[in-house]
């Protein structure tokens, strides 16, 4: 198994086996069992999140 096949088995494996995911969430994973690619298209890679246009301080008012 390659490293990027074999990361991505961990944290598939990983995430039916954590307790902080639900079962619906888990069942889903669940039935993709077998299908190697939906798999890896799901746990290939973390998102990136950034600010989705958010800057500046916050607080009450139009402009915060």
């Amino acid at each position: 198994m390659e490293g990027r096949e074999k990361r991505v088995r961990e944290q598939y494996s990983l995430w039916l086996e954590s307790p902080v995911f639900d079962p619906g969430t888990k069942e889903e994973l669940r039935a993709l069992e077998g299908d190697e690619k939906e798999i890896a298209d799901r746990f290939y890679r973390d998102l990136e999140f950034g600010t989705g246009g958010l800057r500046g301080g916050w607080g009450r008012g139009r402009t915060g």
